[in-house]
């Protein structure tokens, strides 16, 4: 069952972006991520897992032509009310990607691996639909953390199967070079925090260069 798939998980998702835990939380994921988008030429590039299109209208800054798919109808409704500029929404997989062998410069999916049932699977779609030498980002909440540890139930991450930074590492490694960067980091009283060196990150991103050859 996807978490996601439903009306008032996808009319409630954008709030938390809305708080001020969210803002900060974003503010540092965004840290990361846009050194490694800014170097990307603008191209048309791939979005999975769009959800309410949060993520898409960041990358819609840096002038990506952007097809954003996602599996729940619910959250690309909201998505779509958003008006992104040079973006088109559709509903698919990201285990089964409609689109040819080498159709992307650019593929990005972020926080969405935890949600599938088969990783594996879906890495290997986004390796077949990206160019070589183009860029795959992928961003995930890191197993460590101790924020993951202290969920309340009815959150939808009780869903989420989350992944170990070295882990995820050599499910990827087949695609390529393989750049890892790690941000938001939490303590035992969830406070939250730029750089540490006592506390797990919470968000990390692999920055993967494409091989074909």
């Amino acid at each position: 069952m996807n978490p996601f798939d439903n009306k008032i998980t996808a009319s409630e998702y954008d709030d938390f972006y809305r708080s001020t835990w969210g803002q900060k939380i974003d503010e540092l994921e965004k840290n990361i991520v846009t050194p490694i988008v800014s170097g990307i030429k603008p191209c048309t590039m791939l979005e999975i897992g769009c959800g309410t299109g949060h993520w898409t209208s960041y990358f819609a800054t840096f002038g990506f032509a952007i097809i954003a798919i996602d599996i729940s109808k619910h959250m690309l409704e909201i998505a779509t009310k958003k008006n992104i500029p040079n973006t088109t929404f559709q509903i698919a997989s990201a285990e089964q990607i409609p689109y040819c062998n080498d159709s992307f410069n650019f593929t990005a999916a972020i926080t969405v691996l935890e949600f599938c049932s088969n990783p594996q699977k879906v890495l290997q779609e986004i390796y077949r639909i990206t160019k070589h030498n183009g860029k795959i980002l992928l961003g995930c909440l890191n197993a460590s953390s101790l924020l993951y540890s202290k969920q309340n139930p009815s959150s939808v991450l009780q869903h989420a199967n989350l992944f170990q930074i070295s882990e995820l590492m050599s499910m990827a490694s087949f695609i390529g070079k393989i750049d890892k960067h790690e941000a938001v980091y939490i303590d035992e009283d969830l406070n939250i925090y730029s750089h540490s060196l006592h506390y797990p990150s919470a968000f990390f991103v692999l920055d993967i260069t494409v091989n074909k050859k």
